[in-house]
């Protein structure tokens, strides 16, 4: 099935749940039809099974090499790397644009929201 996105949607972000997706038998977003469209994607969950963006973009590649039983599907013809690295960096604008904030990911001078763990309290408890 061929899959277009208008100029319209071009404009908008898509909201990837891969995790719920999987858990609820919902199908696989058709991501590189998508993507090679030029759409634009974050990630999300709304479920409780498992909360981890890294997780989220592992089963995104996952669902999409099963489906093909290619590697590296999400990774376009025309970038290399590392296709994790990629993703991240890929959802990060996308979730940014989403949100309509000038988000710009860890850089300096940019803003932030951190939380440092001790991981010498955690081995006491």
């Amino acid at each position: 099935m061929q899959h277009r996105i208008s100029p319209k949607q071009m404009q908008d972000v898509a909201g990837l749940c891969p995790i719920t997706e999987a858990n609820l038998g919902d199908g696989i977003f058709p991501f590189e039809a998508y993507v090679a469209q030029s759409g634009r994607f974050g990630i999300g969950s709304d479920s409780n099974v498992l909360l981890s963006s890294w997780e989220e973009l592992r089963l995104l590649e996952y669902g999409l090499r099963l489906q093909s039983q290619k590697r590296c599907v999400a990774l376009l013809p025309d970038h290399k790397g590392p296709i994790g690295a990629w993703l991240y960096r890929q959802s990060l604008a996308g979730g940014a644009q989403a949100s309509g904030l000038p988000l710009s990911g860890l850089q300096p001078g940019a803003r932030a929201d951190l939380c440092v763990l001790d991981k010498q309290a955690l081995s006491r408890s």
